[in-house]
């Protein structure tokens, strides 16, 4: 052990020069100064540094909060533009709606300068009436006997319906007649009535009938009707039977002022064809009238309840 601590004093006395060389070597105060003059320049720098960094973030902070701003300016002069846009799209669609309103109402406007040109022209004048037709010169002319049928369905007559028994009906349209199988009626009866005697078209002239004893309802008084125009321009004798329903508003619209000579019949759209009566307000009224003469016709007091057969062959006699 004494071997061992005098070994280690002897090292140590040996190598203590330059132990102490490198301590104060160390502490010198050039190295001091140096270390600390690195130090002070790469504070220095570090400041430079982040102040300068700092001002450049500043800096691209404020160019994006001015990049945001103008888009937040740019989606609104967007959403402006839009907003204009759909006003002129409204613009163009009610301009276009008013274009066509305008030209519906042209159309209409010429519609009614054609009708009141037509009104304005006077019509060519009626021949004058013809002379009394003697018993011969009429026997010449044929005989002309229109029969309507009020909503009379197409099976419900004997040539197309075996149930249906209609034996005079099915020699006339079989036998001695023509029979037209195209043609469309209404589905109620006077406008077919209507059309019938008018030559016009149902809705133009009567096509629902609206209660026919006030004014407005039945055929217009204007209106030629076909037995005026036998009357008048081809002399014949005209008479009617039957229901009328084409109007009683006034003396105007009787039968025998529009052209039938003398006439027996009903007014109303229904009666029973066996006593001539209706029901009408709670009421058992008598719809039963003659005009032999053109007067504008009386009740058939004596006629009624004589059978419909009976009625109208006395009325014939």
């Amino acid at each position: 052990m004494i071997v061992g601590l005098l070994g280690a004093l002897v090292i140590l006395q040996v190598f203590h020069p330059f132990l102490h060389v490198a301590q104060h070597h160390a502490a010198t105060p050039v190295t001091l100064a140096m270390d600390q003059s690195l130090a002070g320049e790469m504070r220095g720098l570090q400041g430079e540094f982040r102040e300068r960094y700092r001002a450049e973030l500043e800096d691209v902070r404020q160019e994006m909060a001015a990049l945001r701003g103008d888009a937040a300016n740019t989606r609104g002069e967007v959403a402006q533009l839009q907003a204009a846009l759909q006003r002129v799209s409204n613009d163009a669609r009610r301009a276009e709606v008013g274009v066509e309103a305008m030209a519906a109402s042209v159309r209409r406007l010429e519609t009614v300068r054609t009708a009141l040109a037509a009104v304005a022209t006077p019509p060519p004048p009626l021949p004058p009436p013809p002379a009394a037709v003697s018993s011969g010169e009429r026997a010449k002319k044929p005989h002309l006997v229109m029969l309507l049928a009020d909503d009379l369905g197409w099976h419900g007559v004997g040539w197309r319906n075996d149930e249906v028994v209609t034996p005079t009906l099915d020699r006339l349209a079989t036998k001695e007649g023509v029979r037209l199988g195209q043609h469309y009626a209404y589905r109620t009866c006077s406008p077919s009535r209507s059309a019938l005697l008018s030559g016009r078209l149902s809705f133009h002239v009567n096509q629902a009938n609206p209660n026919n004893r006030v004014p407005g309802g039945g055929v217009e008084a204007g209106f030629s009707l076909l037995p005026e125009i036998l009357r008048d321009r081809g002399g014949y004798a005209t008479h009617f039977l039957g229901k009328w329903h084409l109007g009683l508003g006034d003396a105007s619209l009787l039968p025998t002022k529009r052209g039938f000579g003398s006439w027996l019949g009903f007014f109303a759209g229904a009666e029973d064809h066996w006593s001539q009566r209706r029901a009408e307000a709670r009421h058992d009224l008598l719809d039963l009238w003659i005009d032999e003469d053109g007067s504008g016709g009386r009740p058939a007091k004596e006629l009624a309840g004589t059978g419909f057969g009976q009625c109208w062959n006395q009325s014939l006699i």
